[in-house]
């Protein structure tokens, strides 16, 4: 019975500076980069931390770290204009692509 092996049968045939270049616009392509972001999120992230803040809850904070998206949970200790302080660290403002309740 005839085995297909996909795409391995056609890589013997690819130039290593082909190989080099598809894995570096791949890289490219997943590269994860920051959105502007109007006052009104910014101003739902603001009341979503306020509410956190006051009642204890932890909040789901994903930011971009050397291009990649992750993502922490953490209790809202406190947060000004540039730093959001967290149980589990602190993150600048400038990195953060969204902010929500956990539970």
């Amino acid at each position: 019975m005839f085995q297909d092996r996909g795409v391995i049968k056609w890589t013997s045939m690819m130039l290593p500076e082909h190989v080099r270049e598809l894995k570096r616009l791949k890289e490219e392509y997943e590269k994860d980069t920051i959105p502007t972001l109007d006052p009104q999120t910014l101003e739902e992230w603001n009341l979503t931390l306020k509410s956190a803040q006051a009642k204890g809850l932890a909040v789901l904070v994903t930011y971009v770290k050397e291009d990649r998206k992750q993502s922490t949970i953490g209790v809202v200790r406190r947060f000004d204009r540039n730093h959001l302080y967290l149980s589990s660290g602190s993150l600048r403002f400038d990195s953060i692509l969204h902010i929500e309740n956990e539970g």
